[in-house]
């Protein structure tokens, strides 16, 4: 897939820490990108609760700032995920085991930075995935116990040069496509397992015939040698004639 040429990252100003401190309050962890920038991650990984509604509208204070997002868990209303849509640095959002919906999907579509997307364990179909269509910075998309289907995410990502997805090793198209494949190398690699044995069985006869040659090339050297050797033993060491 050709490279794209890495965006910078944006500078905005530094977020109110009200904001920060009320995301704190709500259970979240806010951290800085790297030392003394003002872009943010924003995680309720180890938020007592499970976000809401509330605490999503959160993140409207410091929408310019988050780059990096964990929403795990998050059982919040269609209405609320549209905080989404205003997070227009996004780059990392994890939304697994939530009740984000085909709905709240809507809402990324226009988060042109947006590279990782984690949807595992959400009610998404393939409906979800027609908002993703235009983010041509998406390079990892986890879709893993969804329901959107082999065949659709195959679509976006021809579209979509670059993005590697994940449906779950034990979804029925992509096992099939696994044992399709593991089929054909295991059908290769029968083919150049015969050639070879036929290849070693035609060395074997040679080597055969060659062995069966060589012993009867030393037989008749074998016989020839002790026929000289009773010829020399008959002729008198003295007189050089034969004994009596």
């Amino acid at each position: 897939a050709p490279e794209l040429e890495p965006l910078p990252l944006p500078e905005v100003p530094a977020a109110p820490q009200e904001a920060i401190d009320r995301i704190i309050a709500a259970g979240g962890k806010v951290m800085n990108l790297y030392a003394d920038s003002n872009l943010l991650e924003v995680t309720f990984l180890l938020a007592p609760q499970p976000p809401t509604d509330d605490t999503l509208k959160l993140l409207v204070d410091v929408a310019p700032q988050v780059v990096m997002l964990n929403l795990k868990k998050a059982q919040a209303t269609d209405d609320a995920w549209s905080v989404l849509g205003e997070l227009r640095n996004l780059m990392v959002l994890n939304v697994q085991d939530s009740s984000f919906s085909d709905a709240a999907a809507k809402n990324l579509a226009g988060l042109e930075r947006l590279e990782s997307l984690n949807l595992y364990g959400t009610q998404v179909t393939d409906a979800a995935l027609e908002a993703l269509h235009g983010l041509k910075r998406l390079r990892k998309l986890y879709l893993w116990k969804t329901q959107v289907t082999y065949d659709a995410v195959v679509t976006l990502e021809k579209e979509t040069p670059g993005l590697e997805w994940n449906l779950g090793w034990d979804h029925p198209e992509v096992a099939r496509q696994r044992l399709v494949t593991q089929q054909v190398e295991f059908t290769e690699l029968l083919k150049r397992a015969e050639a070879e044995a036929n290849r070693l069985k035609a060395d074997l006869k040679v080597a055969e015939e060659a062995h069966i040659a060589a012993g009867k090339r030393l037989k008749g050297v074998e016989d020839k040698l002790s026929k000289l050797t009773a010829e020399q033993a008959a002729v008198s060491p003295a007189t050089g004639e034969k004994s009596e």
